[in-house]
């Protein structure tokens, strides 16, 4: 079974946010962040691949999961609300880069860094 999860990025066009379907956990998707994106140039050219099936190491690897025809959104602001409008009910978690840290939002928790929330696996 899917953990689906979106990332969003504050960009120089806006908020945008793209869709992943699989290991949207912290453990997953989120420690893949926190390893592998950390500059606001890398994370931009992760957002600009647009929604995928599942997130990988490097630009080169993630892109090869992306969906055909899948750019990303551009929202208003991080809520669920929004995200369920662009992504479903059923989206797990959301990551979200401030431009200098990863934050993730999960229908049971309040906002937390995910370095904090990676120190608890």
């Amino acid at each position: 079974m899917a953990t689906r999860s979106s990332v969003s990025a504050i960009t120089k066009d806006g908020i945008k946010a793209i869709y992943i379907h699989w290991d949207g956990y912290i453990g997953g998707v989120g420690k893949t962040l926190y390893n592998n994106y950390m500059n606001q140039e890398k994370i931009e050219e992760l957002i600009n691949i647009g929604d995928m099936s599942s997130l990988a190491e490097t630009i080169e690897e993630s892109s090869k999961s992306c969906y055909r025809d899948s750019p990303p959104k551009t929202l208003r602001d991080w809520n669920f609300h929004e995200l369920y409008n662009n992504f479903g009910e059923g989206l797990d978690y959301h990551y979200f880069w401030n431009g200098h840290q990863w934050y993730v939002l999960d229908r049971n928790t309040l906002p937390d860094l995910v370095e904090e929330r990676l120190k608890q696996l």
